[in-house]
């Protein structure tokens, strides 16, 4: 490319000659030659002095990069080709390069061709979320149950995921929702932190949240937390199994390798179940500070008979919320001791219930064990379906043990027990 300079380049002349031998000029920077040309489009400038040098032939070594759509169209073009012919192989080119544009940190070219997905004829078309995990798990290390439809995903030494593949049934279009939520997250995150970020990732998710939450009051960082959660993880629908290598109290602090070998959609989510969402809000917002060190947040467990949920107290603004799965509840004003109505709110609804609350996962279980007949825990909390109205204590254990047996109950419930008692005592 010949070097463009007003001693070697003219206005008149239509061709851009060779450099002269003689010494010229310094060439003119590119951002000046622009400015010659404002009717071309590309960014102006304040016009130099010699402005009237520079010819129009000087542009095209000039051309800007192209676009993440000019890049993108060719694949585009191309997936409506082929989808006149098969709109199942259109689909398939276009979802597969989105996802590879995607993994590869493209995000502007995957965003491109998502942001297709959610037109005509794509949109509208079935989309297993599971498809791929079915045939893969079936040929590897996972059983698969014809007439639930549930897998069992057990990778050696890891936890065993149960899975209701029923519920990721969908379609194209939802699939490019999600997939266009996590680049949205993961370009906020990368903005804040200034690096590349991978979404699962415990430890970027934990730093962002730390910077997030020192501009943030207490609802935003609730509203962002759950965007975050919803983009990135997704119940399996069943439950899983943590490995027993790792006891319940170290699990949040352990939570990248348990979550490493966890299976994931085909929207990218990592699945994981109750338990899982309450170790993700430990060991994110339990990390954040407050500029002076101490702790901004204090995180709690809570459970129910075959359920467990986090509640989170901002230390600072005395508001505390519930994560209940990937749903979390608006901030409320509360004090140490409401912070247990706080969670019961969540986990329990406008039912009489049994429960227990505490900081660490495993003094949150409600049950003397995990048998279908187990007694309440001494100490746990009752709950009338609008606050908290005592602890359980030998006399009402006595009374649901007899209930039980009297009953016959293969797997008694204590709302079932409520139930029959018209109401908590």
């Amino acid at each position: 490319m010949p070097t463009i300079s007003p001693l070697t380049c003219n206005a008149v002349d239509p061709v851009c000659p060779e450099p002269a031998n003689e010494p010229s000029a310094a060439p003119l920077p590119a951002r000046d030659v622009l400015a010659c040309h404002p009717d071309t489009g590309l960014p102006a400038a304040p016009a130099p002095d010699t402005c009237e040098a520079v010819p129009a032939c000087a542009l095209p070594f000039l051309a800007l990069p192209p676009t993440a759509e000019e890049k993108m169209r060719p694949v585009i073009d191309a997936a409506r080709g082929l989808a006149s012919r098969s709109p199942k192989l259109g689909t398939a080119l276009l979802e597969g390069k989105a996802s590879a544009e995607f993994k590869a940190g493209r995000s502007e070219e995957a965003g491109v061709l998502y942001r297709e997905l959610l037109k005509a004829p794509w949109a509208s078309r079935d989309r297993h979320l599971l498809g791929e995990l079915v045939n893969d798990r079936k040929e590897s290390h996972a059983d698969f149950n014809e007439v639930s439809k549930d897998i069992v995903d057990h990778p050696p030494l890891g936890n065993k995921t149960t899975i209701d593949s029923l519920g990721f049934r969908g379609n194209v279009g939802s699939l490019a929702e999600k997939r266009l939520q996590q680049i949205d997250q993961v370009g906020r995150m990368e903005l804040m932190l200034g690096r590349s970020v991978e979404l699962h990732d415990v430890h970027a998710a934990r730093d962002y949240f730390r910077l997030f939450s020192g501009r943030a009051d207490t609802g935003e960082v609730a509203r962002e937390f759950q965007t975050y959660l919803r983009a990135a993880f997704a119940h399996s629908g069943q439950g899983v199994e943590w490995t027993p290598s790792v006891p319940p109290d170290a699990r949040a602090g352990k939570l990248s390798a348990l979550l490493s070998d966890q299976p994931e959609d085909a929207a990218g989510r990592r699945l994981v179940d109750c338990e899982g969402f309450a170790y993700l809000t430990e060991a994110i917002l339990g990390g954040v500070e407050q500029p002076n060190g101490a702790p901004r947040f204090d995180v709690f467990y809570a459970a129910k008979q075959g359920h467990v949920i986090a509640t989170v107290s901002d230390l600072v603004e005395g508001e505390a919320f519930a994560v209940n799965n990937d749903r979390v509840t608006e901030p409320r004003a509360a004090t140490f001791e409401e912070l247990p109505s706080v969670a019961a709110a969540s986990l329990c609804g406008a039912q009489p219930d049994i429960f227990r609350f505490s900081r660490r996962p495993s003094q949150a279980e409600p049950a003397v064990d995990f048998t279908p007949h187990a007694a309440p825990v001494l100490g746990a909390l009752i709950w009338n379906g609008e606050r908290v109205t005592g602890t359980v204590d030998a006399s009402l254990r006595q009374s649901y043990e007899a209930f039980i047996h009297a009953k016959g109950f293969v797997t008694p419930t204590y709302r079932q027990y409520f139930d029959s008692k018209g109401g908590v005592p």
